[in-house]
């Protein structure tokens, strides 16, 4: 498997010199598949044509542009590590390695740049900390028993608010033990995406917006089942009534039901950042018909 690498000149004190600048993500990744069985002479170094039998996987190709025409500031790594502790599932670029562990570190991180799958509408490579981190979660075996799991994985959180989703986060949702049966009311909040994290309570150096739109900016679409599923509601507040209809495939007389709350910044010109979404489950309990009985 080979990822990909861009150089660049960059001026230093002593004069110019050359960076290797590593590049992560599905878009980045070419795996090739060699035969073993051919002949494998080396050739300036470098496998002979004739043992690759294939590949798979993103590619792009890149024009180094004539000259700069703006920068992009980083984030510090002390504000990575706030996103990384309370917002990770929201602020990661690739699905969170290890949900809901019991407790988490950074082991070490890089900076980096990210590239989506092919097909993503993406005009930059984005900036990004490569964080290498260890994830353990307590596990219950048996009455009074404890086993800890301990996990380590990379994830990839951007660098500059402008190169993240937007914010997808409840600021109020039904008690997880919360029951409601067709004509109840399920009401939910969504935090408002247009104001800085640390305005909503998260750690006071994030005082930014995720995504870097503003008031206006961003829209909320409430769904039942799925993100594609059925629209539900509109706007931060969700007061839906649930209907016996919702229920049709429900089998027994308690099931799950998925809301799903999708928040979209339309003022980004990175359409694969666009979106985001998030979601909570209530149970709910379908009627019961019983037969009439007449003598």
């Amino acid at each position: 498997i080979y990822n990909r690498y861009l150089t660049a000149t960059v001026r230093t004190r002593s004069g110019l010199a050359e960076v290797k600048i590593p590049i992560d993500g599905p878009g980045a990744k070419l795996k090739v598949y060699v035969d073993p069985n051919a002949r494998m002479a080396r050739v300036a170094g470098q496998t002979p044509q004739g043992a690759v039998t294939g590949a798979m996987g993103g590619w792009r190709r890149v024009k180094n542009p004539a000259r700069a025409v703006t920068t992009v500031p980083l984030l510090e790594y002390g504000q990575i590590q706030k996103l990384f502790e309370q917002l990770e599932p929201q602020a990661a670029y690739n699905q969170v390695p290890f949900p809901n562990p019991t407790s988490k570190s950074v082991l070490t991180h890089t900076v980096t740049g990210w590239e989506e799958q092919n097909g993503e509408g993406q005009d930059v490579i984005y900036p990004a900390y490569r964080l290498h981190a260890r994830y353990e979660r307590d596990f219950q075996v048996s009455p009074g028993v404890t086993e800890t799991v301990v996990f380590t994985d990379y994830t990839w959180i951007a660098a500059n608010p402008a190169f993240m989703r937007p914010l997808a986060a409840f600021a109020s949702q039904p008690a997880p033990d919360k029951t409601f049966k067709p004509g109840d009311v399920i009401h939910a909040e969504a935090m408002d995406a247009s104001k800085t994290l640390a305005d909503l309570g998260y750690d006071s150096s994030l005082n930014f917006v995720m995504g870097g739109g503003s008031a206006g900016d961003y829209t909320y679409s409430w769904r039942l089942g799925s993100a594609d599923g059925k629209e539900i509601g509109n706007g931060r507040t969700l007061d839906y009534t649930l209907t016996r209809g919702d229920l049709q495939d429900v089998k027994g007389t308690e099931a799950p039901v998925n809301i799903f709350l999708v928040v979209t910044n339309t003022a980004t010109s990175h359409s694969s950042l666009s979106t985001a979404t998030n979601s909570f489950k209530v149970t709910a309990i379908a009627p019961v018909y019983l037969p009439q009985v007449s003598r």
